[in-house]
């Protein structure tokens, strides 16, 4: 298995358990009903709202300048109902 998804599910478990710990009153909720009872987003939610945040603030000011450079703005080939959205190419990873 990856290095990469072992560490997922590691934090995952991490944060698991520090939902026992913050909410010990709680114990007969399922991990995902205490985060929701948190407000916690579980692990995968938090990397996707982040790596949005970080599109969205870096094409609103173009700043860092070393992630404006990898993004890359979507142009359609012909006329399209998606045309007018700001939709970014997404490349083919091998």
């Amino acid at each position: 298995m990856d290095d990469s998804i072992l560490y997922y599910y590691y934090k995952q478990a991490v944060q698991n358990s520090l939902t026992r710990v913050v909410l010990p009153s709680l114990r007969h909720l399922s991990a995902s009903e205490q985060l929701s009872y948190l407000h916690w987003l579980p692990i995968h939610y938090r990397i996707q709202f982040k790596i949005a945040t970080l599109t969205y603030k870096t094409l609103a000011t173009c700043q860092p300048s070393y992630i404006y450079n990898l993004l890359q703005v979507y142009h359609p080939s012909r006329a399209l109902s998606s045309s007018t959205q700001q939709l970014l190419h997404v490349p083919h990873v091998y």
